[in-house]
């Protein structure tokens, strides 16, 4: 049983984004959601896709040439798929609108060569940067007030840069002056592994501040939304944003003449929101290899393969159990695979018969001959 818009069980994370296109790349004996998009808010194309990769890899990369493929998915056990192509790829360089839907990841156009992206051996961050600041608050006391209190004198520094105005929206009521990238969590945009990095001199500066109206704030951190500022500084919706959604305009506005200096935080933030909002999701985070082992426990489902399956030892289907969207899954694999044991006694019946048959008839032959 699948979600009937996609095709797939949704993870918390694609269900919390409201994506509908998803980028899946094969591992071995199943396929894995590697990327998501909710168009609804971030229409992309396959060059804007390719773009945004090559940005974040950065100087590990570059990333091999790869397609985008249509794809069907196939059951490949409990909260498991398969990806079967159904088309050729896309030109990596179209810039049509991606149409809503699931796709391969493909080393070639003819879709048949799959493997591992470069990409995915880059370092994740996969929590946004306010889950990040949350995470931490409780023994980075210090540095939560410089998060909440930039030194005066950068602050002021920064509002006469903006003039007092919104960078985003060029607003002047009800502002305030923020960082780009907090501090407390710079390391975040640092390779794993290089200590050097983690210090966070180089982002108590005025150019990482920026003056935005106080109702974007908890959606900047939330890297609900962000700029990319090698797209003529457009300003992008990752996630829905209510009300506050229609006070952005489409470009950052040139009120205030752009700086090398805060163009650098920005991408940093950038590729922070990237990260976070676009990447990974599959549904095994949501429903692991132990849950689901539990739930077919408590289901009595516990015979893998079911070769020696007993429909007594599960629970009534009138168990609640039943009802959840994991315990349907369950229900569905232990029809599958009744139904191909089922299949496979059958032919080997048919076998035995056909043995009996042949059998027969080499016996009468002798007799004929005798």
């Amino acid at each position: 049983m699948v979600d009937h818009d996609h095709g797939h069980v949704l993870s918390a994370k694609s269900r919390d984004l409201e994506r509908d296109t998803f980028i899946f790349i094969h591992l071995q004996t199943k396929s894995k959601l590697f990327m998501g998009f909710n168009q609804k808010v971030t229409p992309v194309t396959s060059a804007l896709i390719h773009r945004w990769v090559a940005f974040l890899i950065g100087d590990r990369g570059p990333e091999d040439p790869f397609w985008l493929c249509p794809v069907t998915l196939a059951s490949a056990g409990i909260m498991a798929y398969r990806m079967v192509a159904t088309g050729p790829g896309i030109d990596p360089q179209s810039s049509e609108p991606l149409p809503p839907g699931n796709y391969g990841w493909y080393f070639d156009s003819a879709c048949t060569n799959w493997g591992l992206p470069e990409l995915a051996n880059s370092p994740f961050r996969l929590t946004t940067i306010a889950g990040r600041l949350e995470d931490m608050k409780e023994y980075l006391s210090e540095d939560f007030e410089r998060h909440e209190f930039p030194p005066s004198a950068n602050a002021t520094a920064a509002t006469a840069r903006d003039q007092g105005r919104c960078r985003f929206t060029g607003a002047t009521e009800n502002t305030t002056v923020a960082w780009i990238i907090p501090p407390a969590v710079s390391w975040e945009t640092q390779d794993f592994g290089r200590q050097s990095d983690w210090d966070q001199t180089p982002f108590v500066v005025t150019e990482n501040l920026i003056t935005m109206q106080a109702i974007l704030k908890p959606h900047f951190y939330g890297n609900n939304f962000t700029v990319d500022v090698d797209d003529n500084r457009r300003i992008i919706i990752l996630r829905s944003m209510g009300d506050a959604q229609r006070l952005l305009p489409s470009h950052l506005p040139d009120h205030i003449l752009p700086t090398p200096e805060v163009d650098h935080y920005l991408r940093l933030h950038c590729r922070y929101s990237l990260n976070a909002m676009l990447l990974c999701g599959d549904v095994s985070e949501t429903y692991s290899n132990g849950l689901i082992l539990e739930t077919m426990h408590n289901l009595g489902v516990n015979h893998v393969g079911y070769h020696d399956y007993h429909e007594s030892d599960m629970v009534p289907f009138t168990d609640p159990g039943w009802t959840t969207e994991l315990g349907r899954e369950i229900l569905a694999d232990v029809m599958r695979q009744r139904l191909a044991l089922s299949r496979y006694r059958a032919d080997s019946d048919e076998e035995t018969g056909a043995d009996a048959g042949a059998g027969a008839y080499s016996d009468d032959d002798d007799d004929e001959l005798v």
